[in-house]
């Protein structure tokens, strides 16, 4: 039963294409993942490799390389990707299929069997703030690492309720399954303080001794949190003053909870950077909503459903706010950062239900079943490609940098797309269709020049969206614009420490370009030397080289 609702809710994204929100630069335009190749899948555990994107989750990347065998297309597509997207799609169903059917049995665990337990999994598995890491091919991280973090919890429930070998081996299995976890998602290195929470509140375990219990577990989450903080520095943030992070905590809070409640107008991106939510006067009560929630809680004195709140609040701990991390560019807060928290919920859900659970509650939960899963419905219908989950996205919100960014990158690809139908056009010597794909290649990076200079006006320290912006400005032959923003762009960073400045090496070396093309050789030779002076590079000198012969 559980399998027919993720099919009737979420099968619809059999159908979807890969978007470009990260699913371009994580799966079907990494090399290391559409080659097959044991070397490259090699690279994605090295977590010094320049490949793993800052984002150490190899198994996850393991997943991808495996299901790539299977995916491979004869011609590319609109995306010009060589990968079939409905197998990664499947492959995001099953597991989060897999994840349902854990939180099932974690439920009956715990005493909540039966049809409460069924309601709490279903309503896991069907709420529309799950549509993100399901509809989502790059989602993959967040479902895998969901799923073996709640496996990793059934498993220790059954050792802790279990003696002798049966006891051990769950242990042993429970702890594999931690590890596996912290390689699919660091920031599943909560997974601990889950297990003690549920240890603590629902066995009356004495505090210190469960913290012994998983003592291979902390030291398992150190380093994985170790390692995603050496390849993700959370340094290159624009700072914040330290009073702010537990309101900033509180809000973030506050807005996964309203969601819950009222899973409408639910984004990819929604922009509630740290720096604009300081600038929001609402920052200053937000935080009484979870305060009163978890007071009702504890006033309660239910065991289960401190545990759920518990395991509600850990599950999103490391994304609140607290520590910096480097998705608060665009925002602190995301739909797929619930994924595992969503057993809390299912935990309160199947607790109410088992108690009071009568008629005309269950009616009425049905009737909110329906309109969740109606919701999620629709929800998983706007990821269906790129156009489609821009347009609705930026019907929601217009001040965010990501949504020009993501609509930015799919115009720059249907004009790297144009310009290799231009070159077939060329080689058969077909006047007509070469101006054809000239034109719209001229169009898509006049769009993406545009939609660059508004994810930059929202993000004025954006590097991807400066950089990009001179780049489609070259391409476009106007070479003066491109000086004027990577000018602007380096004298922006000149107040800034080094460690959150762009690439000054790459950047001269781009002036460099620029200068060339526009046939100012005597600048074009400073900037590249300037840029030899940064970071030595055979290529630069290549260019610079260049430079000076037209010089002389």
């Amino acid at each position: 039963m559980l399998l027919a609702a993720v099919l009737i809710v979420f099968g619809r994204i059999l159908s979807n294409d890969f978007v470009d929100w990260d699913d371009g630069t994580l799966i079907y335009d990494n090399s290391n993942v559409t080659q097959g190749t044991l070397g490259g899948l090699a690279r994605q555990w090295n977590w010094r490799d320049p490949h793993t994107f800052a984002l150490y989750d190899p198994l996850v990347y393991t997943t991808w390389w495996v299901l790539a065998h299977a995916a491979k297309l004869q011609t590319p597509d609109s995306l010009g990707a060589t990968l079939n997207p409905q197998i990664f799609h499947a492959a995001n169903l099953l597991v989060h299929w897999l994840a349902g059917c854990v939180v099932l049995e974690i439920l009956a665990r715990i005493g909540i069997g039966g049809w409460p337990g069924f309601a709490g999994a279903l309503l896991f598995l069907v709420h529309p703030m799950q549509t993100e890491a399901v509809a989502w091919a790059t989602g993959m991280k967040d479902l895998l690492g969901g799923l073996l973090a709640l496996a990793s919890i059934w498993r220790n429930l059954i050792a802790i309720q279990s003696d002798g070998a049966r006891r051990r081996n769950n242990y042993i299995a429970a702890t594999l399954l931690c590890l596996a976890a912290l390689l699919s998602k660091p920031s599943e290195a909560v997974l601990p303080l889950m297990v003690v929470s549920l240890e603590v509140i629902l066995y009356r375990r004495p505090l210190l001794r469960s913290l012994l219990y998983v003592t291979p577990w902390l030291l398992m989450a150190a380093a994985a949190t170790a390692i995603a903080s050496s390849i993700q520095p959370s340094s290159r943030l624009q700072p914040w003053p330290l009073w702010s992070r537990p309101l900033i905590a509180g809000d973030a809070l506050a807005f996964y909870l309203g969601k819950l409640v009222l899973p409408i107008h639910l984004s990819f991106d929604y922009g509630r950077t740290p720096l604009i939510m300081l600038s929001d006067t609402a920052l200053r009560w937000t935080w009484i909503c979870p305060v009163i929630v978890a007071a009702i809680i504890w006033r309660l004195r239910q065991p289960v459903l401190t545990a759920g709140a518990m395991i509600f609040f850990l599950g999103v701990l490391p994304v609140l706010g607290f520590v910096p991390f480097v998705y608060q560019t665009f925002s602190t807060v995301a739909d797929r950062y619930v994924y595992v928290s969503m057993l809390g919920v299912a935990m309160v859900t199947g607790f109410l239900l088992a108690r009071f659970g009568n008629r005309k509650l269950w009616c009425a939960a049905g009737g909110v079943f329906v309109v969740l899963m109606s919701l999620s419905f629709v929800q998983a219908g706007r990821w269906k490609d790129t156009d489609t989950l821009s347009a609705y996205a930026m019907g929601l919100n217009r001040l965010s940098s990501a949504h020009y960014m993501i609509a930015a990158e799919y115009e720059e690809k249907e004009a790297d797309m144009a310009v290799r139908r231009r070159g077939l056009a060329m080689q058969r010597t077909d006047p007509s269709a070469t101006r054809a794909e000239n034109d719209l290649v001229h169009d898509d990076l006049q769009k993406a020049v545009e939609y660059r200079r508004l994810e930059i006006k929202y993000n004025s320290m954006d590097i991807e969206g400066h950089d990009q912006l001179a780049m489609d400005l070259h391409v476009l032959g106007d070479n003066q614009q491109a000086i004027a923003v990577i000018d602007q762009w380096l004298q922006a960073q000149s107040s800034l420490p080094p460690e959150r400045r762009d690439r000054p090496g790459d950047l001269h070396a781009m002036l460099g370009k620029f200068y060339f093309s526009a046939g100012d050789y005597a600048r074009a030779v400073s900037e590249y030397q300037q840029a030899l002076a940064i970071k030595p590079d055979a290529q630069i000198e290549r260019d610079l080289s260049a430079a000076k012969a037209k010089l002389f």
